[in-house]
């Protein structure tokens, strides 16, 4: 019995130290991009290009990307690059290129990055306060099912 006593102890005192152990996130996107002085897709002009890996939704069969996707300084020369430019009015147009030395296909990069997405729901539901921009096109389709038999 003294051992059992013991160990629920023991429990107990972990169990209360790891939930008061966490990780405050205390700045919004907003503020960490300012304090970093890094720039996101919302950012970008209309006509204006950068290179972001793209946080997509989707609300009532329409894609969208987050407007909060950090851009990268250079692109990838190992991987799938993600040229993100903005359209009129708030839309987006994606061009996914492959870096010089990526061993990745394209085509398999696009897909598996529109595999498993959440509805947009879930992060206006979230209180992350994600503006999401419509997505145009991926390299010139506008359709799911375009790029399924692009892969074929």
């Amino acid at each position: 019995m003294r051992l059992s006593l013991a160990s629920f102890a023991t429990v107990l005192v972990l169990s209360t130290t790891n939930a008061s152990a966490q990780f405050a996130f205390d700045m919004s996107a907003d503020e960490l991009r300012a304090a970093t002085g890094k720039l996101a897709v919302g950012d970008l002009s209309v006509g204006e290009v950068g290179i972001a890996y793209p946080t997509f939704c989707t609300k009532d069969g329409v894609l969208f990307g987050s407007s909060q996707d950090q851009l990268s300084e250079s692109a990838s020369d190992y991987g799938v690059n993600f040229r993100i430019k903005r359209e009129p009015g708030s839309a987006l147009s994606i061009q996914a290129t492959k870096g010089s030395l990526a061993t990745q296909f394209v085509r398999e990069a696009v897909l598996l990055k529109l595999t498993g997405i959440a509805p947009c729901q879930f992060y206006e539901s979230s209180g992350l306060g994600t503006p999401f921009l419509q997505i145009t096109s991926i390299n010139g389709l506008t359709k799911l099912t375009d790029i399924i038999s692009s892969l074929r």
